[in-house]
């Protein structure tokens, strides 16, 4: 159609408007409205309902169809009717476009519209009407495809781009909101129908009038839709058909130049900044020339280079150890103690009626220990002086009976165990001063249950100045004191937007060329963080950013056992990102990941299931640390039974789950003679962390090893046991996986058995009163106690070759039970904590009844071995275990009962149940394994037959004295006790006030921590490591060093350094140390 002529009319109307001449057609009124006016404007017949009318105007006469009255008013060509049925389509149109089909009822239609929207002399309102219906019709897939392939459609299209593309010549045109309107439509209309006719080549007119336009046009909508339209455009295009020549650089500019707008991070134009993301990932989709003309201008690629780790968390908000708690800086620790550090002043009792008439009711000299109790508090860098701590019990009770000053002063180390009286000598002989370290003043009056609970318990290191708490004795060198660590997957709750989408695409799509590899490489680290402040990246980006090609080229062989994946423990407390994964599945795999290794000084850290909540798995460093988990490399490879057929000793590969052992034993007649609460684990990960079970004559799973095989430091396969390199095999057998990579494992596995176990309920004062007797009882003891409900759940089994009959079925082991129990405890921790003690007795009423049933009538079954060994850990958790001596137990329960109670009452903090309370049995023969007498033993019979009888250097049991298993008693066992602080569904509950009160009582019963478990570092120092293990510590050190002098295995530094197992000075040469958590 001639542009002048269109041009003309529209002038004249618009002409029309400024005079404010229009006219309005009339209506006619449908005869239904009529007959209704007439009957209710004739106040006769409207009264007279007797009558019965016929023949009126319209009266049961509907008239014909809509469909018909459509086309009929199309066909009068009458301007009026036109007009209203325009309108009746607006609606409909609008309302369900389906239902204007153009492929059957309405195929007349679109000839109609695009003859109005033609014609010269029809006025603009009517055409926009027009292509308003069009607009809308297209909505509906159908319709769009009739409509794409309309060529006389296209060209009145582009008759109004034309328009707009010279609308410099009629501004006044330009300006009027109804040609705006018209425009708005007509690119609607190309939207949709552009995903149809695409791959277009450079030719179509259209596409080149969109780009005219969208240069010269400021309208943020008008963009966003010209943008959506060439992408679609460009969609599919190849040699023959590539339009993207056309994008110049000013068009580029533009676009870019939109994506900046995520500068600010509360930007409300998402649409423009999406819109172009998507252009951007159509255009560089199509051939790598259009990445080097997107980046070959310096400006662009700076800018592209700055604001993709930008968009990637765009309107993300995640929590950082920047923006949850105050910001850490550098500190050292003090050398020297300031005098504010210390509070020096005694508070006067009598200023606490309640607890000065308590203590006025006892006699001397429990009066001056509860006193001194509740006036102060032990502290192993505190002092006072022996004046005037006298002076002050002397005066506050002046009145009444005193201990004589002497006797006062001996009475302070029975009140605090581990102070003591000491005389100073002051400098230029001045004179003698008589202190007693150990205890300093309270800042406020305690209880006297309170003030005795603390003083039986270890030290703590506060000090009253919080600024001064940076303080520690005997510093010999200059340390500087650790920042927290912050947990990012305290941000696995978010998910991505479709910005952050569409970013990780554009990454991809510039990745698939050399140039945009070269260019990204450097901002590599900067998109990792990104995936650790938002996880979610992690599923859309993550391969991409951490494969070979943006890191360096590893050895073929190498590249094929590599898979993309992170690091998480089971309980998601903890989780990594490497660089590199691998799964061998051969030993020569394993070997040369380790000859690589060393040779591109990398470190190795050996990963299993993950069950450990701690983070001893976590690396330091991605780049520099590699993640190996022997998942593939789990195959049986033998079996030797003895003589006498009492065991058979199987080999099998290292990364074989426990699980899958059982289930290969099951089939031959087999079973282990002791397992731990779950059988998740690998071989080589039972071994590597201390796993137990709960039995009085059992220890730990590394007792019934025979013989192991390992690659070293160096790349060499050794293989130990009790003779053959006997100190390599003491030091593998809780190896923590810095000795070397175990590949095979001997296991010495007994006739298969059944346990027939009685579990009952029993008080916890029954507990205590019967305890020396209780875990002598049977072969297999456990403990849950559930402190709320002050029961527990003892379960106690046998061998036996009785016929299986299931336990009882648990009622939070039901889906139903477990959600509605994890959902409890979920608004527990996150909104109301105090009622957590009400949620824990709860659960146990459903579950057990609250009815002692000790020695009575408790539950009976007879399971599978496993299936009694190993029990259901519920939820994702924190778990802190502790061993000491077993005849420490009952004051270790007392104490724990107390400060649990306390905390209760307190609001401080809240416990989860059950805490599990086992035994073992970790004393072994003075004779080699070859040496045991089995003669006359049956296959059911108590005890174990020992793969070997070396105790592990790093066993952290007491040493005891060993005793046939007829003559066991309390003295020859071990007392583990965990705490554990469940994550319903993985909140990030809090959980280091219990855990740390836990330690400080367990440290003070002879305890030591459980290597793989969540054990505080402010008691579980490296000095403290020291004094524990001592020359073990010492031996295993040297163990590691001969068998990894590179320090290949030496993986996860933080750790190593923060527990001690590692010389300091030997961590610090490690190079390129960095921390990623």
């Amino acid at each position: 159609m001639p542009l002048l002529p269109v041009v003309k009319v529209i002038m004249e109307n618009l002409q029309k408007v400024e005079n404010n001449i229009r006219m309005f057609p009339v209506d006619p009124v449908p005869t239904t409205t009529q007959e209704s006016l007439f009957i209710e404007h004739n106040k006769v017949l409207r009264n007279e309902h007797q009558f019965t009318y016929q023949n009126v105007n319209g009266l049961n006469h509907p008239g014909i169809n809509q469909l018909e009255r459509i086309k009929m008013s199309f066909e009068s060509g009458l301007l009026d009717e036109v007009k209203y049925v325009l309108n009746l389509l607006i609606v409909l149109s609008n309302n369900n476009p389906s239902k204007i089909n153009l492929k059957t009822d309405y195929t007349f239609l679109i000839d109609y519209l695009l003859k109005y929207l033609n014609e010269e002399k029809i006025e603009i309102d009517t055409k926009i009407d027009c292509l308003l219906i069009i607009r809308n019709l297209i909505q509906d897939v159908d319709n769009c495809q009739i409509l794409s392939f309309n060529l006389q459609l296209r060209e009145t299209i582009l008759s109004f781009l034309n328009i707009y593309n010279n609308s410099i010549e009629h501004l006044n045109f330009f300006e009027n909101d109804q040609f705006k309107e018209l425009i708005k439509y007509a690119l609607d209309v190309i939207e949709n129908v552009s995903s149809y006719l695409s791959p277009v080549s450079k030719d179509d007119l259209i596409f080149n009038k969109l780009i005219e336009i969208f240069k010269i046009n400021n309208d943020k909508n008008t963009s966003v839709t010209i943008l959506r339209s060439i992408s679609r455009y460009l969609y599919g295009s190849n040699s023959t058909k590539d339009a993207s020549v056309l994008i110049d650089d000013e068009f580029i500019n533009k676009t870019l130049g939109f994506l900046l707008l995520a500068i600010n991070n509360n930007s409300i134009d998402d649409e423009i900044i999406l819109t172009s993301l998507d252009f951007f990932i159509q255009y560089l989709s199509i051939k790598e020339e259009n990445l080097s003309k997107l980046i070959d201008d310096k400006s662009r690629k700076l800018i592209l280079e700055k604001i993709l780790p930008i968009l990637m968390i765009y309107k993300q908000n995640y929590k950082t150890e920047f923006n949850t708690q105050n910001l850490n800086y550098l500190r050292l620790y003090k050398r020297v103690l300031e005098t504010n550090d210390f509070n020096t002043v005694i508070l006067n009792i009598q200023d606490y009626p309640a607890t000065f008439r308590e203590l006025n009711s006892l006699k001397e000299p429990q009066r001056a220990t509860a006193w001194l109790r509740c006036c102060f508090k032990p502290n192993k860098i505190g002092s006072i002086t022996q004046i005037e701590l006298w002076r002050a019990y002397e005066q506050q009770f002046d009145k009444k009976n005193l201990l004589p000053a002497v006797e006062f002063i001996k009475n302070v180390q029975y009140a605090f165990p581990q102070s003591k009286a000491k005389v100073i000598q002051l400098p230029n002989n001045e004179g003698r001063k008589f202190v007693i370290e150990g205890i300093e003043p309270r800042i406020e009056i305690v209880s006297l249950e309170k003030g005795k609970n603390d003083a039986l318990v270890n030290y703590n290191n506060e000090l009253t100045n919080a600024s001064s708490q940076f303080y520690k004795p005997n510093l010999g060198r200059t340390e500087q004191v650790e920042i927290e660590k912050f947990n990012y997957g305290f941000n696995d709750y978010l998910k991505l937007n479709d910005i952050n989408v569409s970013t990780c695409l554009l990454i991809k799509e510039i990745l698939k060329y050399p140039d945009g590899v070269a260019m990204l490489t450097k901002y590599k680290f900067q998109f990792v963080e990104n995936c650790i402040y938002v996880p979610d990246l992690l599923n859309h980006i993550y391969d991409d950013i951490i494969d070979c090609k943006m890191s360096f080229n590893l050895p073929a062989s190498l590249a094929k056992i590599r898979v993309p994946r992170i690091h998480h423990t089971w309980a998601n407390t903890y989780q990594c990102y490497p660089q590199h994964y691998f799964q061998p599945s051969t030993k020569e795999e394993i070997r040369e990941l380790v000859v690589n290794a060393r040779k591109l000084n990398k470190k190795i850290m050996v990963v299993g299931s993950g069950h450990s909540p701690s983070d001893l798995t976590m690396i330091a460093n991605p780049v520099n640390e590699w993640l190996v988990n022997l998942d593939r490399f789990n195959k049986f490879l033998s079996e030797k039974p003895s003589k006498d057929g009492l065991y058979t000793d199987v080999t099998a590969e290292a990364g074989m789950r426990v699980y899958q052992l059982n289930e290969l034993l099951e089939q031959k007649g087999l079973a282990l003679q002791s397992l731990g609460s779950i059988s998740e684990q690998s071989l080589a990960g039972i071994i590597s962390t201390g796993t137990h079970g709960s039995s009085q004559y059992h220890g730990l799973v590394s007792s019934q090893i025979v013989n192991l095989k390992l690659i070293n430091g160096l790349g060499e396969e050794v293989n130990c046991n009790s003779k053959e390199n006997p100190e390599i095999f003491k030091a593998a057998c809780l190896s923590l996986g810095k000795i070397g990579l175990i590949t095979e494992v001997t296991i010495r596995a007994v006739p298969k058995f059944q346990l027939r176990s009685v579990q009952e309920v029993i008080n916890i004062d029954t507990l205590i009163e019967k305890f020396d007797s209780i875990w002598t009882s049977d072969e297999f003891i456990r403990v849950w106690w559930f402190p709320y409900t002050k029961k527990c759940i003892l379960w106690r089994a046998s061998k036996s070759d009785e016929p299986i009959s299931e336990p009882r079925q648990s009622w939070y082991g039901t889906t139903l039970g477990r959600l509605f129990y994890e959902s409890l405890l979920y608004v527990c921790v996150k909104f109301f904590p105090r009622f957590t003690p009400y949620v824990e007795s709860f659960v146990f009423s459903r579950q057990y009844g609250l009815v002692e049933t000790f020695n009575k009538n408790g539950d009976v079954a007879v399971q599978k071995s496993v299936d009694g060994l190993n029990m259901d850990c519920l939820f994702h958790q924190y778990v802190d275990e502790w061993a000491c001596p077993l005849t420490n137990g009952p004051d270790v329960i007392r104490l724990l009962s107390q400060s649990i109670e306390e905390g209760r009452k307190n609001k401080e903090y809240f416990v989860h149940s059950p805490i599990e309370i086992r035994c073992s049995n970790t004393t072994l023969p003075p004779h080699n394994e070859d040496e045991q007498d089995l003669s006359g033993r049956k296959p059911i019979d108590k005890g174990p037959i020992f793969g070997n009888t070396l105790r592990p250097f790093l066993d952290n049991t007491p040493k005891l004295n060993y005793l046939p298993i007829e003559q066991v008693t309390n003295s020859q066992l071990t007392l583990y006790i965990n705490a554990t602080i469940y994550r319903p569904f993985d909140y990030p509950t809090d959980y280091k006030k219990w855990f740390h009160i836990f330690e400080e009582i367990m440290n003070a019963a002879d305890g030591k921590p459980h290597w793989a478990k969540n054990f505080d570092d402010s008691i579980c120092t490296k000095e403290q490591m020291e004094k524990w293990f001592g020359e073990d510590l010492n031996s295993w050190r040297k163990v590691r060093k001969e068998t990894d002098p590179d320090g290949v295995f030496l993986s996860g530094a933080q750790w190593l350094k923060r527990n001690g197992l590692v010389e300091p000075e030997y961590l610090e040469d490690s190079k390129n140390e960095s921390t990623v958590e």
